[in-house]
């Protein structure tokens, strides 16, 4: 997990996430890595930092399958999100 001022970042199991800030909305891409490659690539844009660390865990735990690990992710981004308000 990378988060800084200006990106979040997620990577394992196969998929790569990035959240952004927009103003007041939030954006979480979603790619599934394939060597050097992000294939399948989503966006989904939130409107309040509770429902960005939401998406984060839920795409985490499809990946991963683990809980602790997709609620550690969840809160990291939430976390990261509100920074910004």
């Amino acid at each position: 997990m990378n988060i800084d001022a200006e990106l979040f970042s997620w990577r394992g199991a196969g998929i790569v996430l990035f959240g952004e800030s927009t103003g007041d909305r939030w954006i979480v891409t979603r790619g599934w890595l394939e060597q050097d490659t992000l294939t399948d690539v989503r966006r989904w844009t939130f409107d309040s930092p509770r429902a960005f660390g939401g998406q984060v865990r839920r795409l985490t735990f499809d990946a991963t399958g683990n809980r602790q690990d997709a609620a550690a992710a969840g809160l990291a981004a939430a976390a990261w999100a509100a920074s910004f308000t």
